[in-house]
């Protein structure tokens, strides 16, 4: 029957975005180590030649301001990474939850749909979203959604990337202000070295007004 063949496929649409979630999410933390991994390489290789050249020391100022840099930038990509990661993590425990056992609370309306209703029911089977690989759909009323993949900054601040990069910010700081006095001769280049906790700082605080916010309007469209 034709209701029986559409039940079917959505059943295969939704193993298909089982086995690619499975699968990109293994690419994606391989790809967040690999960003670490190029990042601290290239990182030494620019402090260690701004250190090691010999003769005019500016020379080597610009190697150590490329280096400073370098966390900065790789800390952007492994943050996106990061949101990409966490959007499929979501939308892949969704999945699991809901043929687990678990009801799906359809967005927007006041409904609901189990995994045993999608089977065997057509119309309950378009109730709950296939081929969403980002969770935009689906995941919409997730709080915890919202938190982490609406916005790149505040995946900065969260494990690994909340020692690994902000500690290569501040050592690449201090070394370029020590390499600064030598030629400057003023306690004022020891100011950059606050750059680091103030960037941190900054995020941090951003990101704590946007929970805020979020939790707020969470609270404002939940149901009583």
């Amino acid at each position: 029957m034709e209701t029986d063949v559409a039940v079917r496929e959505r059943l295969e649409f939704l193993k298909l975005e089982y086995g690619y979630l499975q699968a990109h999410q293994e690419h994606l933390e391989n790809a967040e180590w690999k960003s670490r991994q190029l990042s601290v390489t290239l990182w030494l290789a620019a402090m260690g030649v701004g250190l090691g050249l010999q003769g005019v020391v500016t020379n080597g100022l610009y190697f150590l301001i490329i280096g400073t840099f370098i966390p900065f930038l790789f800390l952007y990509i492994d943050a996106r990474i990061g949101r990409w990661h966490s959007a499929h993590r979501a939308r892949f425990r969704q999945i699991e939850a809901f043929v687990n056992g678990q009801s799906y609370e359809v967005p927007g309306a006041d409904s609901s749909i189990t995994f045993a209703e999608f089977c065997t029911n057509p119309n309950d089977a378009t109730l709950f979203t296939v081929l969403d690989f980002d969770g935009r759909l689906s995941c919409s009323r997730d709080p915890e959604y919202k938190k982490r993949t609406g916005a790149t900054y505040p995946q900065m601040i969260v494990g690994v990337r909340r020692i690994f990069y902000h500690s290569q910010i501040l050592v690449s700081l201090i070394v370029l202000a020590l390499q600064l006095y030598k030629v400057y001769r003023t306690a004022w280049v020891y100011a950059i070295i606050a750059l680091g906790p103030v960037f941190y700082l900054a995020i941090y605080v951003m990101s704590k007004v946007r929970d805020a916010r979020l939790q707020s309007l969470n609270a404002e469209y939940s149901p009583n």
